[in-house]
């Protein structure tokens, strides 16, 4: 999945910052010309964290978080997402399935907000965005939506998947 996700990345000529400390995600995200940040083994957040870190050390203006079980997000997702955030502080929100969740986070800066994944993050997202004068905006993109978080969740991918999702599948 992760492979699919940052082949998305790719074709939608994003720069490239993946935290992991998985082998197979390093090779993969090395695959792709990523800079690779180690997890600093303080959960979804902190990963995060450490990957926004990098961003603005690159002198990034922009962060788009992305999870690794997103495998049919496409470009056209990812710039849908940068073209909402386009005010000088801006918190976008790409919304999972249930409407509740983060598949998607865009930050203009990426210091615009600290994150807070997890459960119903979306809402937490928006109100952490308005305490900061942010421009938010939450947005469903079908592809984007679709997270694995359970068997009956992967079995749903299994049919539309393409790429590496679909061969590992197969």
């Amino acid at each position: 999945m992760l492979a699919d996700v940052l082949a998305a990345c790719r074709a939608a000529e994003l720069d490239l910052v993946v935290v992991t400390e998985d082998p197979a995600g390093r090779a993969a995200a090395e695959a792709q010309g990523a800079l690779v940040v180690a997890d600093p083994d303080a959960g979804m957040n902190g990963a995060v964290s450490a990957g926004i870190a990098a961003v603005g050390a690159r002198g990034g203006q922009i962060a788009l978080v992305l999870p690794g079980d997103v495998p049919l997000v496409a470009a056209a997702d990812l710039h849908a997402l940068i073209a909402r955030g386009c005010e000088p502080i801006s918190v976008v929100v790409g919304l999972d399935r249930a409407g509740l969740g983060t598949n998607g986070l865009l930050l203009r800066p990426p210091t615009a907000i600290e994150p807070d994944f997890g459960g119903a993050s979306a809402a937490r997202h928006l109100e952490r965005g308005a305490a900061a004068g942010a421009w938010t905006e939450s947005v469903q993109l079908p592809a984007l939506a679709e997270d694995v978080d359970t068997p009956a969740d992967l079995a749903s991918i299994r049919a539309r998947a393409t790429g590496a999702t679909a061969r590992f599948l197969s």
